[in-house]
């Protein structure tokens, strides 16, 4: 069971499980916003390099700053679990998209798609960081179209526990590339590998290296060449078969970097009639996703009164909605008629004349003598402040 705090922000319910890290949805009452909020397996924190490596990681990405990149906000350790801070992305992710669309995409949504994350590759390979495990669960896409790359730093991390603790490869064998699978040092290229196995699942609906277990496939990756797209989509694009088969270069310097990945896609919605990726995204998601209700703040009583979601669900109005419009004109008449006092208020201090203000003011800051001992000296009275009857005559008045 997760806890219900991890540092300020407030657990509201997971939003996935994995074997090295959980995700949890929770709330920001100091900001008050939603965020995710993954949490690594409490024996990773034992070991003091990772636990370095993951904050080094974190403040990597929190400084990327690119729309395509799920931002970090914040990372901390709470009851010797080590948890991560991150933008809360309201959507679905690719995997599930594709399992409402049959399992592939018209060519011009899947390059806008792929276009995105490209972008998101640009930036982290430029900054030095490379994400290891591009596949669909970690594309995400939001309801208005924009597609966001996450779990970027994490997967390092998991990649060294990985190998460490079990003695086997991290990362999907499905999208792996030959020197990932091989262990050799990684480069920005195993992302381009990755990201045009994504592309081939899109367009065509399968993986490249099918086989019926993860080490047939990894087998595979490592002996045998592609396949094109065009092999399964006789009807595929050329240009788009011409990337693919490109970013599956055995040889990982032969790949394209992403900035060239990004262009080639982007010129060819422009050819498309299509300039603008996101918009092109957002016309492929179903009805259920962008009309779905957005996930509103669900702040506790002791952290917020005000908060939209809680008084939706305590609201006496909630329940007998019916009544709202009978409340709204109960409230502006009482509204008019406090205005109305306000003003007759006003009118009767404006009658005052202005010389008799300012001589009733000087009056009482001038010194005065006590009229039963002439020869007493004058005193001068407190300020409103700290004298109750001058409050009192000012309110009077």
């Amino acid at each position: 069971m997760p806890q219900e705090r991890y540092g300020r922000y407030r657990i509201l319910r997971p939003l996935g499980q994995g074997g090295m890290a959980a995700v949890h949805l929770a709330e920001d009452p100091v900001l008050r916003r939603l965020v995710a909020v993954k949490v690594l397996r409490g024996e990773l924190g034992t070991q003091p390099d990772w636990v370095r490596r993951f904050r080094d990681e974190a403040t990597a990405i929190a400084r990327l700053g690119n729309p395509h990149v799920v931002a970090v906000f914040d990372f901390g350790r709470e009851a010797g679990e080590d948890y991560l801070v991150m933008e809360f992305v309201d959507g679905i992710s690719l995997s599930q998209l594709l399992a409402q669309k049959a399992g592939r995409l018209d060519p011009v949504c899947a390059a806008a798609i792929a276009s995105q994350v490209a972008d998101g590759l640009r930036a982290a390979h430029g900054a030095g960081i490379i994400h290891r495990d591009i596949k669909p669960d970690n594309i995400l896409i939001r309801k208005d179209g924009q597609v966001k790359i996450t779990d970027f730093g994490i997967s390092r991390i998991l990649e060294e526990v990985s190998r460490t603790m079990t003695g086997s490869v991290f990362g999907s064998p499905l999208f792996m590339a030959p020197e990932q699978v091989e262990g050799r040092n990684p480069s920005g290229a195993i992302d381009i590998f990755a990201l045009g196995g994504v592309l081939f699942r899109i367009l065509s609906g399968r993986h490249p290296f099918e086989a019926e277990h993860a080490h047939a496939v990894m087998w595979r990756i490592v002996q045998e060449e592609a396949p094109r797209v065009s092999t399964t989509l006789p009807e595929v694009p050329a240009e788009l078969d011409d990337l693919v088969a490109s970013m599956h270069q055995r040889d990982p310097s032969a790949r394209p970097r992403a900035s060239e990945v990004g262009r080639t896609l982007k010129q060819f919605l422009v050819s498309r009639g299509c300039g603008d990726p996101v918009g092109a995204t957002f016309s492929a998601l179903p009805d259920s996703v962008v009309r779905a209700e957005p996930i509103l703040m669900d702040l506790s009583p002791e952290e917020s009164t005000t908060s939209q979601s809680a008084f939706a669900k305590t609201s006496f109005f909630h329940h007998h909605p019916k009544l709202v419009p009978l409340a709204i004109s109960g409230s502006a008449l009482v509204l008019a008629a406090f205005l109305a006092g306000k003003a007759w208020d006003r009118m009767q201090l404006e009658s005052i004349p202005e010389a008799s203000v300012v001589r009733d003011f000087q009056a009482d800051r001038s010194p005065r003598r006590d009229s039963s001992d002439p020869t007493r000296p004058p005193s001068h009275p407190l300020p409103p402040s700290e004298n109750p009857d001058a409050a009192i005559r000012v309110e009077s008045r």
